[in-house]
């Protein structure tokens, strides 16, 4: 506690902060835009093709079905973010995905 040798209060670097920043933003954004595309579609769009008299058990197998692809999916992709150079190529990957499920749901 205040020695000869203490530097004192720090100034803090704005560009040290600014990956950080625009990661979360990024996330924020991310986050933003799926609710309003293609997240309540899995919810949404089993209740308007399946007749009435199917409708429960339709959504419920729609759900579970979703859930499941979520789970592998992000299993996956823990999986494969561990390995460095597999990052590029799974992002890469998910993006076509995600790019082509919008030509899907758009077209």
């Amino acid at each position: 506690f205040g020695g000869s040798d203490d530097p004192g209060p720090q100034k803090t670097d704005l560009l040290g902060y600014l990956p950080r920043f625009f990661f979360g933003l990024s996330i924020c954004f991310f986050c933003f835009a799926y609710s309003f595309s293609l997240g309540p579609i899995s919810w949404v769009l089993p209740n308007e093709i399946f007749p009435h008299r199917a409708r429960a058990k339709a959504v419920s197998v729609s759900a579970a079905v979703h859930f499941a692809v979520t789970i592998v999916g992000s299993g996956i992709l823990k999986m494969a973010l561990k390995d460095q150079y597999r990052k590029s190529l799974c992002l890469l990957s998910f993006s076509l995905l995600a790019a082509l499920s919008s030509l899907v749901v758009y077209a």
